[in-house]
C-alpha cells in the first residue's frame, strides 16, 4: 500500500510552482463550499471509477485510502486515509466513500472558520490530484492534446454533466449531445475553424445522445483538432475553461485612465459577474486592482470628442469613484459594455452564470424529453384506441354484410325500376346540364363582350389622351423651337453688336492714338513755326531798328544838305550820273514797282497750287486713293494738302530769304550813310564839293522808305502763308476723318482703295 501511495503522490516541486503560477488557477482563495463539494464529488467519481472493475461497481478500500491520502494534502488534512480505518469492509461504493469524505473533510472545512489554513484551499491542486488517478487513453491512442489542455477539457466536462431535479449529478457521469455541440461550437469559433460547423451540426443526426469523457475526448481529438498547433489548442482550451468553469465574462486589453494622475495606461482586464480585476499584462501575475460590483454600479457611454482624446470611451461608475476606459475599436467597446451590464445586473447575487445557463439548458432538455415522452404516450394511447375502434368496425362490418345479403334480394327487385328511373333522370339531368352549360356560356360571352367593349372604350380614351398629349407636346416643342430661334437671333445680334462695339472701340482707339500722334506732330510743327516767326520777328525788329537809325541819319543828312545848299564861295556841287538799279555793290531791287511784281508772281503761284489741289479732290468721290508716306496710308486729299503745305513752306522760306536780302541791302545803305557821316567831319571847303550829292541822298532816303514798306508787306505776307499752312493741316485732318468714315461705312465695303 505504501508503494501505491508513493506512485499516486503529487510532486512537491510541482505544487510549489503551481502556487506561484497563474493567479486565476492556483491562487489560494476562499471558496463556496457548496459548489466546491459538488465539483469535488464529480472529480472524485472519475478517480473512483478508475479503481472499479468492469464486472463490479465497487472499489477496494485500500485503494480508496490512497485517494483519500492524496486529496487530503491540498486541503490541509494530513493522514486523511486514517478516516477509512474504522470501516472493516474490503469494498466500498462511491456514495459511501464520498459521504465519509464529506463528513470528515468538507464539512470540517466549512465549519471551522478559525482555521485560515483550511478555509484558503488550493482548489486547482485538488482537482489535478483527482485527474492524476484517471487514465483516459490507451497505449496506442495518439496524444493530440497536452495534459494541461486535457485537464481543462475534463473540468469543462465535469461542469456540464447532466443533473437531476435536485441538482445532483447523475451517475455514471455523462455529457448530453447538446452540451457537446455547445462546447465544440465555442471551440471552433475561437480557433476559426469555420468548416467544422457542419460536423458539429451533424452530431444531431447520430443516434448517440450521451457521451462519457473518453468518448468526448476521442471525438474532440479526432474531428475538431485538425491542423491546429499546440499554442492554438492551448489558447482555445484556456478560453473555454475561463468562460465556462471560471465564469469569466470577458478578458482583454483596454485603456484605463487614472483617477488622480489623468493619464492613460493599457491594462489586462478580467471581468466576472462579481468583480473586475485588472493586471499589467496578460500573464495576470501583477494585480493592479479590483472592483467589486454592487447595485450602485452603472455604465455610462461617453460621446466622441475630436482631437487627441481616446476614442470609444465609457465610464464604470461605482460607489467609490468612476473608472474611465477606452476600447481599441467600436466592436470591442460594445462587447465590453454588454459584459459589464450583465455583471452589474447580477451584482450581489453570488451566482455562476454558466452554471445557470447549463441548468437552464438541462431543464429545457428535460422538458423536451418530457414532452417527447408525453407525445409517445399520447401516440400509444391513440394506437390502442385505434385498434379498439378497428375491432368494433370489423364487427360492424360483419353485421353490415348480413344486412346486405338480406337486402340484396330486395335491391335486385328494385333494380329494374331504379334503372328505368335512372335513365329518365339521366336524360333529364343531361338536358338540364346542357341547358345550364349553354346559359353559362351565354353569360360568359356577354361578360366577355362587356369586357371587350369596356377595353375598347378605354383604348379609345387612351388614344384620345395620347393625341392630346402629343398635340400638347408638339405645341410645346414648337414654342421651344421658336424661343430657341429667338434666343439664337438675340445671341447673334448681341454677338454682332459686341463685335461692332469691339471694332468701333478698336477703331476709336487707333483713331485716338493717330490723333494724338498728329496732334503731337502739329504741336511740334507749330512750335517750329513759332520759332521761325520769332526769328523773323527778331530780324524784322533789327531791320526796323536799322530803318529807324537810317531815318535818323536821313534827317541829319537833310539838315546837312540844307547847309550844303548855301553856296560857299566859288564852290559848286558835283552832279554825278545815278543809275537807280546799280550800286557800288552791284545790281539790286530798290524800287517799289519791282517789289510789287515779285509779290504778285508769288501769290499767283500759291493760288494756282491751291486750285490744282481742289480740282483733284473733286474728281472722284466714289473711290478712295491711298498713298503711303513713312509707312502710313493717307488719302488723295491729305496728299494734296501735304503738297500745298510744302509749297507754302517753300514760298515762306523764299520770302524770308528775300527779306534777309533786303536787310542786307539796308545794311549796305547804312554803310553809305556812314560814308556820308564821314563827310560831315570834313572842312567847310569840302561841303561845297559834296553839294552835287544832295539829290543822290534824297533818292537814297526815298528808296529806304520804300524798302521799309516792302519789309512790312513781306511780314504780313509771311503771316498769311502761315495761316494758309494751318488751314492746309486742318483740311488734311478732315480728309483723313472722311476717309476713315468711308472705310467703316458698309456702302464702301466693295470699293477698292489704291495705295
Amino acid at each position: 500500500m505504501n508503494a501505491l501511495k508513493a506512485s499516486f503522490r503529487p510532486k512537491r516541486s510541482v505544487l510549489q510552482k503551481t502556487e506561484s503560477g497563474d493567479s486565476q488557477h492556483t491562487t489560494l482563495q476562499v471558496v463556496d463550499m457548496e459548489n466546491f463539494c459538488a465539483d469535488a464529488q464529480r472529480s472524485l467519481w472519475h478517480a473512483y471509477n478508475m479503481l472499479t472493475s468492469p464486472t463490479s461497481s465497487l472499489a477496494q478500500t485500500s485503494q480508496l485510502k490512497v485517494i483519500a491520502f492524496n486529496v487530503g494534502g491540498p486541503l490541509g488534512f494530513e493522514k486523511a486515509e486514517e478516516i477509512l480505518n474504522s470501516f472493516d469492509a474490503k469494498e466500498m461504493d462511491f456514495s459511501t466513500f464520498f459521504t465519509i469524505l464529506k463528513k470528515e473533510i468538507f464539512d470540517k472545512l466549512s465549519g471551522d472558520a478559525n482555521a485560515s489554513g483550511r478555509t484558503k484551499t488550493n482548489v486547482d491542486e485538488f482537482h489535478r490530484v483527482c485527474f492524476s488517478f484517471c487514465t483516459f487513453r490507451t497505449a496506442d491512442t495518439p496524444k493530440n492534446l497536452s495534459d494541461d489542455s486535457m485537464f481543462k477539457l475534463w473540468k469543462v466536462f465535469n461542469f456540464l454533466v447532466d443533473e437531476d431535479e435536485y441538482e445532483e449529478p447523475i451517475y455514471p457521469l455523462r455529457l448530453d449531445r447538446e452540451e457537446v455541440q455547445y462546447v465544440l461550437k465555442w471551440f471552433i469559433e475561437i480557433t476559426g475553424q469555420v468548416t467544422k460547423v457542419k460536423d458539429v451540426k451533424g452530431l444531431s443526426e447520430k443516434d448517440k445522445t450521451l457521451y462519457s469523457f473518453e468518448e468526448f475526448l476521442k471525438l474532440f481529438e479526432k474531428e475538431f483538432i485538425g491542423p491546429l498547433s499546440e499554442t492554438e489548442l492551448s489558447h482555445g482550451m484556456q478560453h473555454i475553461y475561463d468562460g465556462i468553469v471560471l465564469d469569466i465574462l470577458k478578458k482583454g486589453k483596454m485603456w484605463k485612465r487614472g483617477h488622480q494622475v489623468k493619464n492613460w495606461k493599457e491594462r489586462w482586464l478580467v471581468l466576472t459577474p462579481q468583480q473586475l480585476r485588472y493586471f499589467t499584462s496578460s500573464n495576470e501575475k501583477e494585480l493592479k486592482g479590483q472592483i467589486d460590483f454592487d447595485d450602485k454600479c452603472k455604465i455610462e457611454i461617453l460621446p466622441e470628442r475630436p482631437g487627441n482624446h481616446k476614442p470609444n470611451r465609457f465610464v464604470l461608475v461605482t460607489s467609490n469613484k468612476p473608472y474611465e476606459m477606452s476600447a481599441h475599436d467600436l466592436k470591442t467597446k460594445n462587447e465590453w459594455v454588454s459584459a459589464f451590464q450583465v455583471a452589474i445586473d447580477h451584482a450581489g447575487k453570488n451566482v455562476h452564470l454558466q452554471k445557470q445557463e447549463a441548468r437552464k439548458r438541462c431543464e429545457e432538455r428535460k422538458l423536451r424529453k418530457k414532452q417527447i415522452e408525453e407525445e409517445e404516450q399520447r401516440k400509444k394511447a391513440e394506437a390502442e384506441l385505434s385498434q379498439k375502434r378497428q375491432m368494433e368496425l370489423e364487427l360492424e362490418k360483419k353485421k353490415r354484410m348480413e344486412d346486405e345479403e338480406t337486402l340484396r334480394a330486395r335491391l335486385k327487385e328494385l333494380e329494374d325500376e331504379r334503372k328505368a328511373r335512372a335513365d329518365a333522370e339521366a336524360r333529364l339531368a343531361e338536358e338540364h346540364m346542357l341547358r345550364e352549360a349553354e346559359q353559362q356560356k351565354l353569360r360568359e360571352l356577354e361578360e366577355i363582350k362587356r369586357d371587350l367593349e369596356r377595353l375598347l372604350e378605354e383604348e379609345r380614351q387612351a388614344k384620345k389622351d395620347e393625341e392630346i398629349v402629343r398635340a400638347l407636346q408638339s405645341r410645346i416643342l414648337e414654342e421651344e423651337f421658336q424661343k430657341r430661334e429667338e434666343l439664337e437671333k438675340i445671341k447673334q445680334e448681341q454677338e454682332r453688336l459686341l463685335q461692332a462695339e469691339r471694332e468701333q472701340r478698336f477703331g476709336l482707339e487707333s483713331e485716338r492714338i493717330e490723333h494724338e500722334r498728329k496732334y503731337t506732330e502739329a504741336q511740334e510743327r507749330l512750335r517750329q513755326l513759332e520759332l521761325e516767326r520769332a526769328e523773323a520777328d527778331r530780324r524784322l525788329q533789327d531791320a526796323t531798328e536799322k530803318i529807324k537809325s537810317a531815318e535818323n541819319e536821313r534827317s541829319k543828312m537833310e539838315q546837312k544838305v540844307k547847309l550844303w545848299k548855301t553856296p560857299v564861295g566859288l564852290a559848286r556841287q558835283i552832279q554825278p550820273t545815278i543809275n537807280p538799279f546799280v550800286t557800288h555793290r552791284g545790281k539790286g531791287a530798290f524800287t517799289e514797282t519791282e517789289f510789287e511784281i515779285k509779290m504778285k508772281e508769288r501769290l499767283k503761284m500759291i493760288d494756282d497750287t491751291l486750285a490744282i489741289g481742289r480740282d483733284k479732290t473733286t474728281e472722284d468721290t466714289t473711290s478712295v486713293d491711298l498713298h503711303i508716306i513713312d509707312g502710313e496710308e493717307i488719302g488723295l486729299e491729305e496728299m494734296q494738302g501735304l503738297c500745298i503745305r510744302e509749297q507754302s513752306k517753300e514760298i515762306c522760306n523764299k520770302d524770308v530769304m528775300d527779306s534777309e536780302t533786303n536787310i542786307n541791302n539796308t545794311d549796305k545803305q547804312n554803310d553809305q550813310k556812314t560814308t556820308v557821316d564821314k563827310m560831315d567831319n570834313k572842312s567847310p571847303e569840302c561841303i561845297e564839293d559834296c553839294a552835287p550829292f544832295e539829290n543822290i541822298n534824297k533818292k537814297t532816303v526815298t528808296v529806304l522808305d520804300t524798302q521799309s514798306a516792302l519789309i512790312q508787306e513781306e511780314s504780313s505776307t509771311l503771316d498769311n502763308s502761315k495761316a494758309k499752312v494751318f488751314a492746309c493741316d486742318t483740311d488734311m485732318e478732315q480728309n483723313k476723318k472722311r476717309r476713315e468714315n468711308k472705310k467703316s461705312n458698309p456702302m464702301y465695303e466693295n470699293v477698292a482703295f489704291k495705295e
